[in-house]
């Protein structure tokens, strides 16, 4: 299950936060906070934190963000648009919004 929540006022255009697990500890709830703006960035922002709910839920990245696909990370050393989970997220989200925006104009 995924909730969205709109916050005004956030440091961050969105973030997902896991709620629960199933009895296999692996992440099965999540709450995405999305921060008020355009029409535009909140679908974007809710696609590209789908992408991190999907990561989470398949097990290729932690919540503290120290595993990616198996492997240790530092993510406090990796500069933030260089983080593999970001890469993946941003490509990913923007062609979900894409396909998105096309099927609203057929």
């Amino acid at each position: 299950m995924v909730g969205v929540k709109y916050r005004k006022n956030m440091d961050c255009l969105g973030l997902v936060i896991v709620e629960d697990y199933n009895t296999s500890g692996t992440p099965n709830e999540f709450t995405i906070e999305i921060c008020r703006n355009t029409e535009e960035e909140m679908l974007k922002s809710i696609a590209h934190e789908m992408v991190h709910v999907s990561q989470y839920s398949r097990g290729e990245l932690n919540e503290m963000m120290t595993m990616w696909r198996g492997k240790h990370v530092k993510a406090d050393k990796i500069p933030y648009d260089e983080q593999p989970w970001e890469i993946e997220a941003e490509s990913i989200g923007l062609n979900l919004y894409e396909s998105f925006l096309a099927s609203e104009t057929r």
